[in-house]
């Protein structure tokens, strides 16, 4: 190692040629980033220097050369190393980034096409699918519709039965298509669970599964601070019964989460009627628990600042579980546990408040525009769930706000959800395409509309304020509307017969002339902004027929309640 005791900076490239593979492993990362990056991929040994180094190693190469130009790097790596890469860079708390890796894809693909289908395809199965899901929709011919009646508008189909209808901009529509298309070609059963996952499989629990194999990779890296404070047990696994010892020795003691839970007066009474090898594998999976709170910014993302608080959190999720089980399924908490219960069951209520906590969350961050409306208390008791520890609160209490208007059940409330997203993202079309800066509608009077000066409008007001503007043909999409407006666009927009209330082809007209039109000269996404338009008048119209007190359909009186009730 006589290397080492020489000037690092002066070493040249055929000195580091002449080195065992070894030493080059040693000195490469005491060299200068771009010094350290052109040895290692330009070395006879680049392949054995880049799949035996340390995986974080290269990440901080990654990162001091900057994505851009480590295509030769990423090249070289291994698919495991890729996916440690996507582990480390491409989560923002919590949540998945799409765009990070998207990033990582394109350095890829700029390097190499084989190159960019080789590492995407090691890659985990839930990952693959996070980065097509949502910005893609699959039809399945014969059962999402009828061939012979003709196939989806702006699709493309690879295979001849599923047809996929981008929802992205260009860049990445072209990218995808090219990963499906050689993905088909080289594995087949690949291309057909990515395709019906993106049809079927939903967001929340791949991302939620993905979290948990991501933060079960870095805790074996090493990669945070918690993970000697957390013990040797530091990554979820499924306890074995027949390796769990009979009675726990002081030494298995010393190391379970237990000295943690240091106040166990609330759920003691359970624990007394348990034999010790049940507590132990209780307590095994509380570690696991206690992992997710604390590796990889959990302590972060609950505030959190010591292990003790994150340890009563785990207990609030466990008095929480055996609540479950009483109230949804009618169960003793300690029969259940003796039955070996617990654990699916507390995991099922873990999940399904996660899932709603993270719906709250998306709620919560979703696009600028939606600060400025009034949103339905239910809408309201979702986000309250957002600022709040889910383990402290039931199930049951995530609507105790709402009143017996509102929708109860998960799937009307994914249902309102899926039409907030698209009344927003219609929104952000019109933003997009008329150039139209947030102020315009910071600076909205509303003492010269039938809005209430003293409340925000509600989502029809917000959504039909630009549409209404672009129909008159006024100068700014977000300019005040008169009442007297009003009613003239609802005048010629709406025709009722009977109980019945549509649209009139010349408001349609207007429709397809002051918007439609020009959103297809802006705007890569114009059929998009259709359906997405579409969408939300069809929603709208086919709830007013049931409306009689608001014989002008003028908005004031119109509860955004309509549409989603």
């Amino acid at each position: 190692m006589a290397i080492i005791k020489r000037d690092i900076a002066s070493l040249s490239f055929e000195d580091f040629e002449g080195l065992p593979l070894e030493e080059k492993l040693t000195i490469l990362p005491l060299l200068s980033p771009k010094k350290r990056f052109d040895f290692m991929t330009d070395s006879r040994d680049s392949g054995a220097l880049v799949k035996a180094s340390p995986v974080v190693d290269l990440m901080v190469t990654i990162k001091e050369i900057g994505l851009d130009g480590a295509g030769a790097l990423l090249a070289l790596c291994g698919t495991e190393q890729i996916q440690y890469f996507m582990d480390m860079d491409t989560w923002e708390g919590y949540s998945f980034s799409k765009e990070r890796m998207h990033q990582y894809l394109m350095v890829m693909r700029a390097w190499d096409h084989d190159t960019l289908l080789e590492k995407y395809s090691g890659l985990d199965y839930e990952q693959q699918l996070l980065y097509l899901h949502s910005d893609f929709r699959v039809f399945l011919a014969k059962e999402d519709f009828d061939p012979e009646e003709g196939i989806p508008e702006n699709t493309f189909t690879i295979d001849g039965l599923y047809y996929i209808e981008p929802l992205c901009d260009e860049e990445k529509y072209l990218l995808v298509k090219e990963l499906l298309t050689g993905i088909f070609s080289k594995d087949q059963n690949l291309y057909t669970r990515l395709v019906e996952g993106m049809r079927q499989e939903l967001y929340s629990h791949l991302e939620e599964d993905m979290y948990r194999f991501r933060s079960s990779r870095i805790t074996e890296l090493g990669f945070y601070e918690y993970e000697e404070a957390i013990g040797v047990y530091s990554k979820p696994t499924s306890i074995k019964r027949n390796i769990v010892p009979q009675r726990i020795d002081s030494y298995t003691y010393s190391r379970l989460p237990i000295r943690y839970l240091t106040d166990m007066s609330m759920i003691k009474a359970d624990f007394d009627r348990l034999e010790e090898r049940v507590s132990l594998e209780i307590l095994f999976e509380l570690q696991v628990l206690i992992n997710r709170l604390i590796v990889a910014d959990r302590l972060e993302m609950f505030e959190l600042e010591s292990i003790e608080e994150a340890s009563s959190k785990v207990k609030s999720f466990l008095k929480l579980g055996l609540e479950v089980m009483r109230s949804e399924l009618g169960v003793e908490p300690s029969d259940a546990i003796k039955d070996y219960y617990v654990i699916d069951i507390f995991r099922s209520g873990y999940q399904e408040i996660k899932r709603i906590r993270d719906e709250a969350r998306r709620i919560k961050s979703i696009h600028k525009y939606l600060q400025f409306v009034e949103l339905p208390n239910y809408f309201e008791s979702l986000i309250k769930v957002a600022n709040t520890n889910f383990g402290e609160m039931s199930l049951k209490e995530v609507f105790s706000d709402a009143t017996s208007d509102y929708p109860q059940s998960i799937t009307e409330v994914n249902r309102c959800i899926d039409l907030l997203y698209e009344i927003e993202a219609s929104l952000d079309i019109l933003i997009r395409c008329y150039n139209v800066s947030i102020s315009d509608m910071e600076n909205m009077d509303y003492s010269k509309t039938n809005i209430p000066t003293n409340t925000k409008p509600n989502l029809f007001n917000l959504l039909m304020t630009p549409v209404a503007n672009l129909i008159l043909n006024k100068g700014l999409v977000f300019e005040p509307i008169s009442k007297e407006e009003i009613g003239k666009i609802s005048s010629f927009s709406f025709l009722r017969e009977s109980e019945e209330i549509s649209l009139t082809d010349d408001f349609l007209k207007m429709l397809e002339e002051n918007i439609f039109e020009k959103i297809k000269e802006k705007s890569t996404r114009y059929a998009h902004a259709r359906r997405l338009f579409g969408r939300v008048l069809d929603e709208y119209i086919s709830e007013l027929g049931g409306i009689t007190d608001t014989p002008n359909l003028n908005p004031e009186f119109i509860s955004i309640i309509t549409i989603y009730k």
